[in-house]
């Protein structure tokens, strides 16, 4: 026995009634999954992460649907204000902590994953969560020390911008693996773990540009804002861990886990053109790729 999985991360739908957005949950609905994970990045405009939520409950009724934030679904510039009431300060943390799980909430067939609701399908338990950066990663040939990376993060990403978290990243990124750690000791009789996380948690996952231009070292450098290896490490701690799959850097990898039986990939999506890839997850612990859909 099998279970279709459809994983889609960074679809970073740009207004309501976005094309790109239904077409790809339309053509992932024509597959039959079990289960949809979304990775993460799920929208770019305002009240954006309700609309996404809220049209693939619709549209993929028949599967469970999980849910994982990403960085851009915590800037705050994307809640309504007005309806939600967003505190003067540390507006990100009220979005993660409180409103994510609150729109998820209203659809039966949705799961917060970063709330500790994991889907469950036969052996099979699928977790995720964001894995928040924690500048684990440092471009070889610039190491800068994290405080470089405190101080000057609105050069690298626009997290510097429109984030408003109340903590730092490094004691964010802490604070939500141990939150995993802890949902994930309540759920027992798995065989089989696969984890969605929006933050590559792995080095074999470093994606990198051929240093040619400004642009270039920029991205590179700023790679410190893309990555966290000490979930990574947790991950390969679990005997039961098969596979993880993430977002966030928009570069088509898959590959290996080093001494490791973990497999991984990391999401083909870009701006506008949404990828989805369907997997196969056997009662053995076997994931396998069947296909890829796209908007195309």
């Amino acid at each position: 026995m099998s279970f279709r999985v459809a994983i889609l991360s960074d679809l970073h739908c740009t207004k309501p009634g976005c094309r790109a957005t239904k077409k790809i949950l339309d053509r992932i609905q024509n597959t039959s999954p079990s289960a949809v994970v979304l990775c993460g990045d799920i929208a770019d405009f305002n009240g954006g992460f309700e609309y996404v939520v809220e049209l693939a409950s619709h549209i993929l009724k028949d599967s469970k649907v999980g849910i994982v934030s990403g960085n851009h679904d915590l800037w705050t510039h994307y809640w309504n204000k007005d309806k939600y009431a967003l505190p003067e300060l540390d507006k990100s943390d009220h979005i993660y902590f409180n409103l994510v799980p609150q729109v998820c909430a209203a659809h039966g067939n949705v799961y917060c994953m970063d709330a500790g609701e994991f889907i469950t399908l036969g052996s099979w338990l699928l977790a995720g969560n964001i894995a928040w950066y924690d500048y684990s990663y440092k471009y070889e040939q610039i190491p800068y020390p994290d405080e470089y990376f405190v101080t000057n993060k609105a050069k690298y990403t626009n997290d510097g911008i429109y984030l408003n978290l109340s903590r730092s990243d490094q004691e964010f990124s802490a604070l939500v693996l141990d939150r995993f750690k802890t949902y994930l000791s309540g759920y027992t009789g798995h065989e089989n773990l696969a984890i969605f996380t929006h933050v590559p948690v792995f080095k074999e996952s470093v994606y990198l540009r051929p240093m040619t231009n400004h642009q270039s070292h920029s991205f590179n450098v700023g790679s410190s804002y893309y990555y966290n290896f000490p979930f990574g490490d947790y991950v390969k701690s679990l005997p039961e861990t098969k596979f993880v799959a993430s977002g966030h850097v928009h570069a088509d990898i898959q590959g290996e886990v080093t001494g490791t039986d973990i497999s991984f990939i990391i999401g083909a999506s870009d701006y506008g053109y949404p990828k989805a890839d369907i997997f196969e997850f056997d009662t053995k612990g076997n994931v396998t790729r069947v296909m890829r859909k796209t908007t195309l």
